[in-house]
């Protein structure tokens, strides 16, 4: 609870876009979203991403949505593959699961603002903020998901020139 605590404590640093590194995001992530991930096999193949110009704290609150989305969907039991890399001239995060994937018609709707499949629990905010968020630093949000075969969402970003 501390750590949520300091992360929405944000130094004027954090409130704009800064280079970034994709990969101490992800520690970050991890390190907030531990109690719910706790039954949870997680695997982390972190690799050698370029920096980004991002908001670290966007940053974060993206990729812990992803977390927490993958940890839903697996109920408990199963495994979260996180990744980091560069290419096509950009760095990405990914959050995979092997949960039970999404059929097309909600795979089609979850960038709706409001769609859930979560009932009272969910806000169906979280995957349309984490596009939004792509999107606002020229970015793309990818999303693959069959039914029986899990989902993957990878966060990209074009890569910093300074």
């Amino acid at each position: 609870m501390e750590r949520l605590l300091d992360f929405t404590r944000q130094s004027t640093e954090e409130t704009e876009a800064a280079p970034t590194d994709l990969n101490a995001i992800v520690r970050e992530a991890l390190e907030i979203s531990k109690p719910k991930l706790a039954r949870i096999e997680l695997v982390l193949q972190l690799g050698t991403p370029s920096v980004v110009l991002v908001r670290p704290a966007d940053c974060v609150t993206a990729t812990v949505n992803l977390l927490i989305n993958a940890a839903d969907a697996l109920n408990g039991k199963g495994t979260i593959t996180v990744r980091t890399g560069t290419t096509n001239d950009g760095a990405w995060i990914e959050v995979a699961d092997n949960g039970p994937g999404m059929p097309p018609e909600i795979k089609s709707r979850i960038l709706e603002p409001f769609f859930t499949t979560k009932g009272d629990s969910g806000t169906g905010l979280g995957i349309p903020m984490v596009y939004a968020f792509t999107e606002r630093y020229g970015g793309r949000l990818e999303i693959e998901s069959e039914p029986g075969y899990g989902a993957r969402f990878r966060m990209w970003f074009p890569t910093h020139r300074p």
